[in-house]
């Protein structure tokens, strides 16, 4: 009987781990679209959200003036000023490079 106990309390804790752990990573056109979506729908902090995801995939600056946009719409000035601060850095880095 001891023994059941015990094997129940392990397949208990390791289905536990299982269920924790994600089915899938989403793309970066899945976040992209999604993000999209809900700025159409003015759920900017969820689109932020989104885009910033979507910008650890991709390094596309127009993501960072899409998010500097919607903290802008938020009226979240600092985070939308920072925003936009970093795609003005990354052209200038661009540029001296060349």
């Amino acid at each position: 009987m001891r023994l059941y106990i015990i094997a129940f309390i392990l397949l208990i804790s390791f289905s536990s781990r299982l269920v924790a752990q994600p089915y899938f990573e989403p793309s970066y056109e899945m976040l992209l679209k999604t993000a999209e979506k809900c700025a159409e729908d003015h759920d900017y902090y969820s689109a932020i959200d989104l885009f910033e995801k979507a910008f650890e995939k991709s390094t596309d600056l127009n993501l960072k003036v899409a998010i500097g946009d919607l903290y802008f719409k938020v009226r979240d000035f600092a985070k939308a000023q920072k925003a936009y601060e970093r795609v003005l850095k990354r052209i200038k880095e661009k540029n001296t490079m060349t």
